[in-house]
């Protein structure tokens, strides 16, 4: 049998996430086979961010604050950076030895900053254990967490659609009562998400995506009944066209009658 070495902990990077940040992103799980590789792709907070934190951390809960930090370094970036747009690649990568090798890269320009610390540095076995044992212990909360993180993320890619929604055909066809059943649905998610409560964020998701779907079917109802109300109109131009043109038999001859 062969003994294979494993990381005793997982290690991932510190991110903004559904606007909660030092949130723990876990690239390399626990116990993975030596020598691992992972990368992820990232964007940037704002527009014209000049630069990105890289901060490595150790462990297994949700929050890095709860972690052991490996270390840190800035990726600087040239200016006209854009949110939605701008690719931040980081790769880990660990090798049989333990030592891990942090690369950042900004795809655009090809920038990268690169950073080399050992992972098994400053924790015994003792203390791994321990780790494991208060990420067991507080899985429940760490999930309570992770569960708000997503939904939050939800409503505000839902709010972002709801915004960009209005200037499209079928916010502006709507009728006025679908119209103000969206924006009330959208009004209520706003309130939702700045109480923080989950039960009636998720109440409020649904109802809007409800009112996403409700908008979407009348205006596919609209454009059915409006390519149907073309081809009779097409239809009955042509029938007109045909009624008007004069018999191909009309100006011939009529045959005689058979000789007797």
């Amino acid at each position: 049998a062969l003994l294979i070495d494993v990381t005793p902990l997982s290690i991932g990077v510190g991110v903004v996430e559904g606007g909660v940040s030092g949130v723990m992103d876990i690239l390399i799980k626990r116990n993975s086979a030596l020598p691992a590789k992972a990368e992820a792709v990232y964007g940037v907070a704002k527009d014209d961010q000049r630069d990105v934190e890289v901060v490595l951390y150790q462990g297994e809960r949700k929050m890095v604050t709860d972690n052991k930090e490996l270390g840190r370094f800035v990726l600087e970036i040239p200016p006209g950076a854009k949110v939605g747009e701008t690719e931040i690649t980081v790769e880990l990568a660990i090798n049989a030895d333990g030592l891990l090798e942090v690369s950042a890269k900004e795809k655009t320009s090809g920038v990268e900053e690169k950073i080399t610390v050992k992972t098994d540095s400053g924790l015994s076995e003792e203390q791994i254990e321990d780790m494991i044992k208060d990420a067991e212990k507080n899985a429940d909360k760490d999930k309570e967490i992770a569960e708000k993180i997503e939904v939050t993320a939800t409503a505000d890619n839902l709010l972002d659609m709801a915004e960009k929604d209005v200037e499209k055909d079928y916010f502006k066809q709507a009728s006025d009562d679908i119209k103000s059943n969206f924006n009330e649905a959208k009004e209520k998610l706003i309130t939702a998400k700045d109480k923080g409560n989950v039960a009636e964020m998720k109440s409020a998701i649904d109802e809007l995506q409800n009112q996403f779907r409700v908008m979407g079917e009348e205006f596919t109802k609209k454009q059915q009944e409006k390519q149907q109300a073309t081809k009779q109109e097409n239809a009955a131009d042509a029938k007109s066209t045909n009624s008007d043109k004069p018999d191909a038999n009309s100006n011939k001859k009529k045959p005689s009658g058979p000789s007797v």
